[in-house]
């Protein structure tokens, strides 16, 4: 081979190589900013799940105006139904928890280790309504001593107790959604991270 013939080779190897770089680049690119589109969006659907949950509108405590004119076991059933139903609102956006949960290990892949807590807590806080919603259907009326306070504190968790909002969920929801931002919207936005 002459040496014209084996700089050709050379230019064209380094030419391949070049673009082969270039297109990868560009590809992991694309596939960042996809991820990060879908875990935001996802990150602020769990948002707006949990607030509705946790609407206190309607809640079974709002007051009597309701209940006034209810037998004790009418009031029982219809909390019952509102404990029911804030579970089974959870339980039929199953699929978008699911889908946060498989974009998890994928994120820390391409964006690192600090958005686990965010993740971790938005499993957590679902588990947590979850449990509550769950624990209150069960629970028997009336509700006196110990079970009573069991009983405020798994409304607190609901954010239908007493408690003043925006309370620690609230913040560790609005935390983990703001970890998610701080992470995504360089990448949505155009520039490096």
């Amino acid at each position: 081979m002459s040496i014209v013939e084996a700089v050709f080779v050379t230019a064209a190897a380094i030419v391949t190589l070049v673009t082969v770089n270039a297109w990868r680049r560009q590809n992991i690119g694309k596939r960042k900013v996809e991820l990060a589109e879908d875990v935001l969006m996802g990150f602020y659907e769990a948002r707006d799940v949990f607030a509705f949950v946790r609407r206190r509108l309607g809640a079974p405590d709002d007051g009597p105006t309701q209940e006034f004119d209810l037998a004790p076991a009418e009031v029982f059933e219809a909390r019952r139904s509102q404990y029911y139903g804030q579970h089974d609102y959870l339980r039929r956006r199953a699929e978008l928890f699911g889908s946060l949960e498989g974009l998890r290990y994928v994120f820390q892949v391409y964006f690192g280790d600090g958005a686990n807590g965010a993740f971790e807590a938005i499993a957590d806080i679902r588990s947590t309504l979850d449990a509550a919603g769950r624990e209150l259907f069960v629970q028997p009326e009336p509700v006196v001593g110990e079970a009573e306070k069991v009983r405020e504190r798994l409304l607190d968790d609901l954010g239908w107790g007493h408690s003043a909002r925006p309370d620690d969920m609230d913040r560790a929801i609005m935390a983990a959604v703001a970890t998610i931002e701080d992470l995504c919207k360089p990448v949505l936005e155009g520039r490096r991270s």
